[in-house]
């Protein structure tokens, strides 16, 4: 089903497309979610960044959203997938990083899905993006069940999922 997904979503849409959105992805349900693919493992994510300059990097995971979820940036919550495991049958925990901004304040959730430990869910994460990137704030792993709790408990994400994790 992955594969399938990976080969429904546009991995050349226009410039425009990204901006709006609308440019055909790929669906799948596994662990009881609904993603949505953006970027298929091989396939260039590529933007502009605050400062207008161009950016462009080859994805080593698959990498989409949770349908249904909604962040911090007012956006659905991200997940990196790792396409080498049975997605159906795994239960090890689910990695969360909480992204950060150059001042270290809290960004965004990037949501690490079928990776071992948290040394391979890092290394995946970093690998998506350029040498030098700083962004990798906490990883906190947790079991499915409070992962679970925690993506259906509210429907926006703002605070570091740590704080949340602290308390639970």
């Amino acid at each position: 089903r992955l594969s399938q997904a990976q080969k429904d979503t546009n991995t050349k849409p226009t410039e425009a497309e990204i901006r709006a959105g609308n440019y055909k992805k790929g669906n799948v349900r596994f662990g009881g979610y609904e993603y949505v693919i953006e970027n298929p493992k091989g396939s260039f994510r590529c933007g502009v960044d605050a400062n207008g300059k161009k950016w462009k990097t080859k994805m080593n995971n698959t990498y989409g959203y949770f349908l249904g979820t909604l962040g911090k940036d007012k956006d659905h919550i991200d997940v990196f997938i790792n396409d080498d495991v049975d997605l159906d049958s795994f239960n090890g925990k689910i990695y969360v990083i909480d992204q950060v901004n150059k001042d270290k304040t809290f960004d965004e959730h990037k949501v690490m899905y079928g990776f071992r430990n948290k040394a391979e869910a890092k290394k995946a994460y970093l690998s998506n993006y350029d040498k030098g990137w700083r962004g990798c704030g906490n990883i906190t792993g947790v079991k499915k069940e409070a992962f679970d709790k925690w993506i259906r408990n509210s429907k926006r994400k703002v605070k570091p999922f740590a704080d949340y994790a602290e308390i639970n």
